[in-house]
């Protein structure tokens, strides 16, 4: 189908984040999908202007299961995507909500030897805490609340399918950036289809045969 008004170009674009076309955009999607529903993750970014969604006044989770056991945040917990879990790798100079960030980038690089069909897909968390004393060591727990962080993300990503692909752990370092921060970055890789999905506008998904596409 053309192309023929602004509004076709806004409907074509926001189909990209329902589609699976874009792996960027679906990969992100199920990675911030993933956060938002790990209270123990929410916790540990220790934003106190967020902490009545996560908790109510007694202290039990803001959220209820389902009977599949799948966890339903009752609370806004989307909003810690507002300040403190960003989809790309920028913390500003001065932030007035959040002491502590996770960071989240997703790339795609090389293919394995001899299949073109397939590529490596990395996931890259950069995990940001104020070294300020209340911030770097969570008081309650006695550990370093950027190791935390990182621990809970390789419970929930090593090894995991979530990607369609087992996802492995490959890189797990520490990273100097400046006196602000203390940071640790974690990189996990998995083998994906090398965008081999189109789904022309206002048509169906479809598989490409990249051998003999023009």
């Amino acid at each position: 189908m053309n192309l023929l008004t602004k509004t076709d170009i806004i409907n074509k674009l926001q189909t990209y984040s329902t589609t699976s076309d874009d792996d960027v955009l679906r990969c992100k999607a199920k990675i911030k999908e993933s956060l938002i529903r790990c209270p123990e993750l929410l916790y540990l970014l220790n934003n106190k202007d967020l902490e009545s969604e996560l908790f109510d006044e007694d202290g039990s989770l803001n959220a209820s299961y389902d009977e599949d056991g799948v966890l339903i945040p009752e609370g806004e917990w989307d909003r810690y995507c507002d300040y403190n879990i960003r989809p790309y790798t920028f913390i500003e100079e001065v932030q007035a909500h959040a002491d502590n960030f996770l960071c989240y980038t997703v790339s795609f690089s090389d293919t394995p030897r001899y299949n073109e069909s397939e590529c490596y897909l990395q996931i890259i968390f950069t995990i940001y805490c104020s070294i300020v004393p209340e911030q770097v060591i969570d008081d309650l727990i006695g550990a370093s609340r950027c190791d935390l962080i990182a621990s809970i993300l390789r419970e929930k990503f090593a090894w995991s399918n979530i990607f369609g692909t087992r996802c492995k752990l490959v890189s797990n370092q520490e990273k100097i950036t400046d006196s602000t921060f203390v940071t640790r970055q974690l990189v996990f890789q998995a083998t994906v289809p090398n965008s081999q999905v189109v789904t022309p506008y206002n048509g169906k998904s479809g598989m490409i045969n990249h051998r003999i596409r023009k």
